[in-house]
């Protein structure tokens, strides 16, 4: 079973299962990366679904070339880097890439640190899930609605048919 088998991997057993071209390794580090992934390609084009597209894609073209990486910072930097580069040709696509371009001419600085930022801000939302993920479901399902979908305390709690001092 994958998920009992990869609940005690480490990135590195995953990452040499993954070059070896098993599917389970993959999944554990796609479940791994996924989200900060997509929420860096999110920050960049301002588009849930062409975001998570852009994600699948990257992941895609690192499972064609697996042989390629060599420690799991080199296939995390590739996975950056290829959604980088096609969050741009879709901005480019979409004609609002040039106004983008002049506008780093200008702060390439500020945008350079900017994306630093969101790769940092995307990689602490990831371990913030992981986390989320120990809590017991109850509580995965509180904080969810509260935090992340931004419910009150009393929607929650109607929603879930508990008191409010309970939710809070």
């Amino acid at each position: 079973n994958y998920y009992k088998r990869a609940a005690a991997w480490t990135e590195v057993e995953a990452f040499l299962s993954f070059k070896n071209g098993d599917q389970a390794g993959f999944a554990y580090l796609f479940d791994t990366i996924y989200p900060s992934l997509s929420f860096f390609a999110f920050e960049i084009l301002q588009d849930q679904p062409e975001a998570e597209d852009v994600a699948d894609e990257a992941f895609v073209k690192a499972w064609n070339d697996a042989n390629r990486f060599t420690s799991p910072e080199n296939l995390r930097a590739f996975l950056f880097r290829v959604a980088r580069n096609s969050c741009i040709d879709i901005l480019r696509h979409k004609n609002t890439f040039l106004k983008i371009e002049k506008e780093l001419r200008h702060t390439a600085d500020v945008h350079e640190h900017s994306i630093d930022h969101k790769l940092a801000f995307s990689e602490s939302l990831a371990q913030i899930y992981s986390l989320i993920k120990l809590l017991p479901p109850k509580c995965q399902d509180i904080f969810s609605r509260s935090f992340i979908q931004g419910q009150s305390s009393k929607e929650i709690a109607e929603h879930l048919q508990l008191s409010v001092n309970t939710v809070r």
